[in-house]
């Protein structure tokens, strides 16, 4: 009921002021800025163009801060936005051809008409989006959910309401309390049950895969082709679009049925010095993470592999970047078991409770060990931790074969099948009888004299185990 040059000011300073309110986030930036320049086509009485006004913004945002554009948030923001405004003419038509059917009709046809478009516009809203996102999401992420969509239909809604029951709450708490809790409790059960159900799914890895996984180029393609279709196509513009959204769907499909026999493949052990020094151990079921310190960790290491989570971290000793390098691993996926070695100062002892502070609020198993202890990933996959304050030992019986990890000042003679000297070897190499030994290359430059001995590598090495041969083989990833 107000005046036109009156609402469009007043509805775009409200929008602003709700950006900053929410702190300029690139999501209610680009639709807070979207909205504006929407107002300022009805107030010179210009038709108002949806995707003119995005692409505005996007430049404004652009010329303020260029770096922007490398935001993950806001190429989702832009690309989610841009997906629901290209499909918006095949909710029209879905809209206008159930509203005729409906006229025609009557009784139960009549209402099924009626229900029908609420159920598929918010199934294509998620289904576009979805696509835009998803060349972006498998390459900036390492897992990827391919039942979101049909959760996202689910919670939306709920969210939707539950928002508008907690606006109500707020707006008569001022007024009346006890009104306000009454009204707020429905919204308060909603959104416990989203968390709840939400919990659910991550610790059950339900619906979630690797997107390092070598099929999810198919999907990804289909993706393009989507998104290509909607974009470019004037002329069979739906026939693209359907057939592709149709492929995309199987193909997503299969590559959740292949990403069990992708991991079953994987049966091996890694060892890896970046910024981070570690031995990754993967059979078809199980895996380990045993850290063996520096500045960061590797969760690549787990997500290249076709695993979303973590069965087991061993920690082998308490440093300044300790609670760092767990707080990484734990933050990107669920582990299974922290193995924790005994503090043996009070410096160590307080690095020691706040990794078990962090485990216990990341509901991980707490294993304290003290020296020597074992893990055992399969029947044919043992695996032995010596760990003492200057010298560590991992000893690794694989099918009949043998691989050591040496560190530190270790010295006593040994065989092995594959020896690996790890960064702060400083035995003797002269004492170790191997088949193969390896050693990295910044180590071989540093100790000549062991030059004879090693033969190098770069920064990662693997060990694959093959059961059918009956042996190992080893090459850098």
């Amino acid at each position: 009921g107000l005046k036109r040059k009156f609402s469009c000011i007043f509805s775009s300073l409200t929008a602003i002021f709700y950006s900053a309110l929410v702190g300029f986030t690139f999501g209610s930036v680009r639709a807070a800025t979207m909205f504006v320049f929407l107002m300022i086509f009805r107030l010179f009485f210009r038709r108002s163009d949806s995707i003119t006004a995005l692409f505005i913004s996007l430049a404004l945002i652009l010329v303020i801060n260029p770096f922007s554009i490398c935001s993950v948030g806001m190429q989702l923001s832009y690309l989610c936005s841009l997906g629901i405004l290209l499909s918006q003419p095949i909710m029209g038509s879905i809209r206008t051809y159930f509203g005729v059917r409906r006229k025609e009709s009557y009784g139960i046809k009549a209402i099924l008409y009626r229900i029908l478009p609420v159920l598929l516009i918010p199934l294509i809203i998620t289904f576009s989006t979805t696509v835009f996102s998803f060349p972006v999401i498998c390459t900036q992420f390492d897992t990827i959910s391919y039942i979101s969509p049909i959760i996202n239909l689910l919670v939306v809604t709920l969210f939707s309401y539950a928002i508008g029951f907690a606006l109500v709450s707020f707006l008569l708490a001022p007024l009346y309390i006890p009104l306000a809790q009454i009204v707020a409790f429905p919204a308060g059960l909603v959104f416990d049950i989203i968390t709840k159900i939400s919990k659910w799914i991550y610790e059950a890895e339900i619906g979630t895969m690797s997107s390092h996984a070598p099929h999810m180029l198919i999907p990804i393609a289909l993706s393009v082709v989507m998104i290509g279709a909607l974009m470019f196509l004037s002329r069979y513009k739906m026939h693209f679009f359907i057939s592709a959204a149709v492929l995309f769907c199987i193909s997503l499909y299969v590559c959740w049925l292949f990403n069990d026999k992708f991991i079953s493949q994987k049966n091996f052990m890694e060892y890896g010095y970046d910024s981070g020094e570690y031995v990754y151990c993967q059979t078809s079921d199980s895996n380990a993470y045993i850290d063996l310190g520096g500045y960061s960790s590797n969760p690549s290491a787990v997500y290249n592999n076709g695993f979303i989570a973590l069965d087991k971290y061993i920690l082998l000793d308490y440093s300044q970047y300790s609670v760092k390098r767990f707080d990484r691993l734990c933050g990107n996926m669920k582990i299974g078991a922290l193995y924790l070695p005994e503090p043996q100062n009070s410096y160590e002892m307080k690095i020691y409770l706040q990794i078990k502070e962090l485990a216990n609020s990341r509901n991980c198993d707490i294993i304290d060990y003290n020296g020597l202890f074992e893990i055992t990933l399969t029947e044919e996959f043992d695996v032995q931790i010596y760990n003492e304050p200057e010298q560590t030992v991992i000893y690794a019986s694989i099918m009949d074969k043998t691989v050591r990890f040496i560190g530190g000042s270790f010295n006593e003679g040994f065989t092995a099948d594959v020896a690996i000297a790890m960064s702060d070897y400083n035995g003797e190499p002269k004492h170790i009888e191997a088949y193969q030994t390896y050693a990295s290359e910044d180590y071989l430059k540093s100790i000549e004299e062991a030059k004879q001995h090693f033969s190098a590598f770069k920064d990662t090495i693997r060990i694959e185990m093959h059961n059918q041969e009956r042996q190992l083989k080893i090459y850098e990833p």
